[in-house]
């Protein structure tokens, strides 16, 4: 059965901004890479990342080396999954060259 929800609770809600969201989820994963190299599971299901290629793809473009290897890894249900990203932070572009949202 779906839940409705009436007017009054629609005009009230919070408004989240998509840009904000996306800056946050960037700015987590740089932090995140800089600790060490990290695989799609894990910004999943350890760190509530759910889309991070997305994110990764706007690093590089805006001047993060970041390589990406095949793995095999293992999701906390226990399946093994192939070719899983594993993504490694190779290096920053120097910080007159960051644009806004890139640096954590």
């Amino acid at each position: 059965m779906k839940m409705s929800t009436n007017t009054d609770q629609r005009i009230n809600a919070p408004i989240t901004s998509q840009e904000s969201s996306t800056n946050r989820d960037r700015k987590q994963i740089l932090a995140l890479l800089r600790l060490k190299p990290i695989h799609t599971i894990e910004f999943r299901e350890l760190h509530g990342l759910i889309s991070p290629a997305p994110r990764i793809k706007e690093l590089r473009e805006r001047g993060y080396n970041i390589r990406t290897k095949l793995i095999r890894a293992m999701s906390q249900d226990g399946r093994v999954h192939n070719n899983v990203a594993l993504y490694v932070l190779v290096s920053e572009p120097s910080a007159a060259n960051r644009t806004e949202g890139a640096a954590a």
